[in-house]
């Protein structure tokens, strides 16, 4: 990258990704093989402008760099289903585990996510049993990217709390029986909180339980007052990571969360998972 009409005064980018701006001008460093062919790729014009779609995730290298690859980590509407079929000749996709139980049929879909992509990043025991043939599967959902940098854990440092779970908050107003309980497997916790609490003793941290003004809170047993703390929804990870590293456990009861991060999280904190 150089200041616009100079060749002087430049700097070598970290992410080759090119962007509007008129006070700079900015060069491709292209990968020549020895017969003068051209080896780096380019991605499609209307990669990114894909990307404001939801269900599509990018794919960079490990400095930044876009690859000509869409993840499709979630069901499409019907927009998005023609957008796929206008470039899946140009850009390649892959689904990923990522929503709930997707990419399972579920009543009511029209599309068969199952044998869509010619490849599909899953977490399932025996996947030959869900995905056609001609779909190449591997055992990597969303939950393994981007893990956090953690130091070896110091075992000498006594553990404050029993357990950990990490839950939405979007349906604290009605005690967790929408999306967001259903998802976290609230009810099943309000369950499993009788018998943590009474007979086992167990003190935990139940995050995100909270609405966001703090003022109201999902339910929970009367033999645990006094031995749950109930947080808002942490904005910074390291506040929800410090409670994570001070529990014995993180408690992960979902059923229907594909590729919970919290599991994966938990385990690069050295901290067991109960699922």
């Amino acid at each position: 990258e150089c200041p616009h009409g100079y060749e002087h005064d430049c700097t070598l980018r970290a992410i080759a990704n090119l962007v509007d701006f008129a006070p700079a001008d900015c060069y491709e460093l292209l990968e020549v093989s020895a017969e003068g062919k051209i080896l780096t790729t380019k991605v499609h014009p209307e990669y990114n402008k894909l990307l404001k779609q939801y269900p599509f995730q990018q794919v960079t290298t490990q400095t930044g760099n876009q690859v000509n690859i869409i993840l499709v980590r979630s069901q499409v509407n019907d927009y998005q289903y023609k957008l796929y079929q206008k470039y899946k000749d140009d850009i390649l996709f892959l689904g990923i585990s990522s929503m709930n139980d997707y990419p399972l049929h579920q009543e009511g879909e029209q599309f068969d996510y199952l044998g869509m992509f010619p490849g599909f990043l899953h977490m399932m025991r025996e996947p030959e049993k869900h995905f056609p043939p001609h779909v190449k599967t591997l055992l990597m959902s969303q939950s393994d990217f981007s893990l956090p940098h953690v130091p070896p854990r110091d075992y000498s440092v006594p553990k404050k709390y029993d357990f950990t779970y990490s839950a939405s908050d979007c349906d604290v107003a009605i005690d967790g029986r929408g999306w967001c309980g259903w998802s976290k497997n609230w009810s099943f916790v309000k369950e499993a909180l009788v018998v943590m609490c009474g007979e086992y003793d167990l003190r935990g941290v139940l995050v995100a339980t909270k609405d966001k003004a703090g003022k109201k809170a999902y339910t929970i047993p009367p033999s645990c007052k006094g031995k749950m703390i109930q947080t808002t929804y942490l904005a910074k990870q390291s506040d929800y990571f410090d409670y994570l590293k001070q529990s014995r456990f993180a408690f992960l009861p979902q059923i229907h969360d594909a590729s919970p991060r919290v599991s994966t999280q938990a385990l690069a904190h050295d901290v067991p998972i109960l699922m």
